[in-house]
């Protein structure tokens, strides 16, 4: 049978959705180097840092006894890596924290090179893998959010073209579905885009084996799901009075909206629209309450505390449920990627999620020992299922730099970084 192009359509009127890797688009195995799916790269931006006594692992190496912050990802301990002692732009001062926390987290500016509001925004790593592999895919990267751009755009972009040129995020659903396969609400019917491709999709899957058969459906029930979801957001959309301006369509529930995005994030992997991607939780130094959780408090006023006194010793326990909130969705997203079939491994496999905070201590706004976890295996090029502590005073961006080498777009330096980082494979 003729090998099915990766770009192969199943088109129906005025839509069109790209395929997930199917053993059918591969060539015989003489060719199947050809055909191994690429390499993804996404940061997921954890706001205004993490109760540190709380997040950090004992012990080192395979062994480690894992947290309760992320014993939630007990069930992926073998496919990430957990890494102390990694430092954000030590040497570097900022007018406020948190927009530095955030703002330069993944940028490749030099320490002491400022935009004009004092913040060292140079293009970020992302951007840097979009410039050169962007032309492989639809979109060169896709930026996600779950709150509305601030009026500060240093706390609600990590994703920066240049110094003070934000990408900026999408995080109404609806619209990120549009970019990534067009708008489903643009015809006159409202009809759903795979009633449009159903019949392709049918012609399609007779040309197909059982395996392939399975992983179509699921993709297929995949993008119906988020359809529906929301189509659902958009029903029940809260009326507000329109000095609000505020968007239509967003989950009115904190967790579900989340999840949603999580969604889209992982079928625009699995699609092969973009390989590069940014999704920040929460805008920094957020203000999230979560009354599901006992904590009427916003997170940000939460995370100042003294640690020495019984009322900051109950705000930090307090930080650690937001910690695990935040934690039980990441732990979604990697359910979702690990799922998802891709190539002769998983869409998790193939992937390399750095999950990270610019701060550590809120209470402080130290850079010093950030939290980050990093899962995936990056196409065979990192060996997970360890805690590796290093350094007293080595760089966040050492792990940037070797970030971009396992996505083939090699830098000298990136920032402050010393050196690749060891100890990932």
């Amino acid at each position: 049978m003729k090998p099915i192009s990766r770009r192969e359509m199943l088109r129906g009127t005025g839509a069109a959705l790209a395929l997930p890797l199917l053993e059918a688009m591969q060539a015989p195995r003489a060719f199947a180097a050809a055909a191994k799916p690429p390499c993804r790269m996404v940061f997921v931006y954890a706001s205004t840092g993490v109760a540190v006594p709380y997040w950090t692992p004992k012990g080192e190496g395979a062994d480690y006894e894992m947290s309760p912050t992320l014993s939630t990802l007990k069930a992926f301990k073998d496919d990430m890596l957990v890494i102390s002692g990694l430092d954000h732009r030590r040497e570097d001062r900022a007018s406020n924290e948190h927009d530095m926390a955030s703002s330069t987290l993944l940028s490749t500016a030099p320490i002491g090179q400022r935009d004009r509001a004092t913040y060292a925004t140079g293009i970020s790593v992302d951007q840097v893998v979009a410039k050169k592999l962007g032309d492989l895919t639809r979109l060169p990267s896709l930026e996600l959010g779950c709150d509305a751009n601030s009026s500060r755009m240093h706390v609600s972009n990590v994703s920066w073209r240049g110094p003070a040129m934000p990408m900026g995020r999408e995080f109404r659903p609806q619209q990120v579905f549009a970019r990534l396969f067009g708008d489903p609400s643009g015809d006159a019917y409202r009809r759903s885009t795979l009633d449009y491709v159903l019949g392709s999709a049918r012609r399609l899957q007779s040309r197909l084996g059982a395996q392939d058969r399975d992983k179509l459906g699921e993709y297929l029930e995949s993008m119906h799901s988020i359809e529906q979801r929301i189509a659902a957001a958009e029903r029940h959309a809260v009326a507000v009075a329109p000095k609000m301006a505020l968007p239509e369509g967003v989950p009115g529930d904190f967790s579900e909206h989340l999840r949603l995005m999580c969604d889209l994030l992982v079928v625009a992997l699995q699609s092969d629209v973009t390989r590069v991607s940014t999704f920040m939780f929460a805008n920094e130094s957020d203000d999230h309450a979560f009354p599901q959780l006992g904590i009427p408090e916003g997170h940000h006023a939460l995370s100042h505390y003294n640690p020495l006194t019984d009322e900051g010793k109950a705000q930090e326990a307090k930080l650690q449920k937001v910690d695990q909130f935040y934690i039980e969705h990441f732990d979604y997203l990697l359910s979702k990627m690990k799922a998802t079939r891709d190539g002769e491994g998983t869409l998790l496999d193939n992937c390399m999620v750095c999950y990270a905070s610019g701060l550590s201590y809120p209470n402080k706004h130290s850079r010093i020992d950030i939290p980050v976890v990093l899962a995936g295996r990056a196409s065979g090029t990192l060996a997970p299922g360890r805690h590796v502590r290093h350094p007293a005073g080595t760089p966040f961006s050492n792990l940037l730099l070797s970030m971009l080498d396992r996505m083939n777009v090699p830098l000298d330096r990136v920032s402050d970084s010393t050196g690749r980082l060891p100890g990932l494979t």
